[in-house]
């Protein structure tokens, strides 16, 4: 796979079959584009104060998508991984993915981030979770769809009102628009 050292950005590139990480960026580095596939470990894995951006990551044997803290991970598809299909650490933004068929949680974020916007469905564990004990984060805006368990929250964990249901009627935007959707088939 590749493995970079800090600041280093990997566009438009395959990482496919390896032994270890798809791709493996260390601090402030930046993984865009990208296609990770069967890989034994992670797909992608980006230090802390790094982004993923726009990348596929699929039948990993571990997580799709992992960050160190402070990362920024967006518009992401993580499909059939044996983990997660995005795996945060603490202070992290988490914005417009989408996970399905992962055996682990679809995202699952920790302290002081805020995950928002994100599709979950199928995964395995749950669809959007927070980890335990996390506190400081916002979950706001998600919608999760036949997973294990839809939403795993956390007595600390802050997240926007999880609402249950298939028709929501013409006027649930203006009432709700922070809202978690669960949409329990």
């Amino acid at each position: 796979g590749f493995h970079t050292g800090t600041g280093c950005v990997i566009e438009n590139s395959v990482s496919a079959g390896n032994r270890q990480y798809g791709f493996f960026g260390t601090t402030l580095s930046k993984i865009s584009g990208c296609v990770a596939m069967a890989n034994t470990n992670d797909g992608i894995y980006v230090g802390p104060n790094s982004i993923a951006t726009g990348n596929l990551s699929g039948d990993n044997g571990g997580h799709g998508i992992s960050a160190g803290a402070g990362s920024r991970i967006e518009g992401n598809l993580a499909s059939n991984n044996k983990g997660d299909g995005i795996n945060v650490a603490s202070d992290c933004f988490v914005l417009r993915n989408q996970t399905s068929g992962n055996t682990g949680a679809g995202i699952s974020g920790g302290w002081g981030c805020r995950v928002e916007s994100n599709h979950a469905t199928s995964n395995i564990g749950s669809g959007v979770k927070a980890m335990p004990g996390s506190r400081a984060n916002l979950f706001i805006g998600n919608t999760a769809v036949g997973n294990g368990t839809n939403y795993v929250t956390d007595p600390l964990a802050n997240f926007g009102r999880i609402t249950i249901g298939g028709d929501l009627g013409p006027n649930f935007l203006f009432s709700n628009p922070p809202a978690n959707f669960d949409f329990t088939p």
